[in-house]
């Protein structure tokens, strides 16, 4: 076993602290409209909105931070996946 593979998955959390932050980012300065919004929009919609966001950084805009703002929805359907599914984060 290696030093890395022995790490539980709560110690490995913490080398997200970069990305989460970028999240957190996007959030503050993207409140008014995520406030409670985001949980009226369905899992595909918020997956559609990441796609859109992924294909725009794959595309070199660098107008906004799009790996932050695709993060975010995939944060957002997870969620609302997780609460559907009784946990599992699968939900469809």
């Amino acid at each position: 076993m290696t030093r890395e593979s022995a790490r539980s998955p709560r110690a490995i959390l913490t080398d997200f602290r970069a990305a989460l932050e970028a999240v957190e980012r996007v959030l503050a300065e993207n409140e008014p409209i995520h406030r409670s919004r985001w949980r009226t929009q369905t899992i595909a919609e918020h997956v559609r909105h990441a796609v859109v966001h992924l294909a725009s950084w794959q595309a070199g805009d660098v107008t906004e931070p799009h790996l932050g703002h695709a993060a975010t929805r995939l944060l957002f359907a997870l969620q609302l996946a997780v609460g559907m599914d009784g946990g599992r984060g699968d939900a469809a």
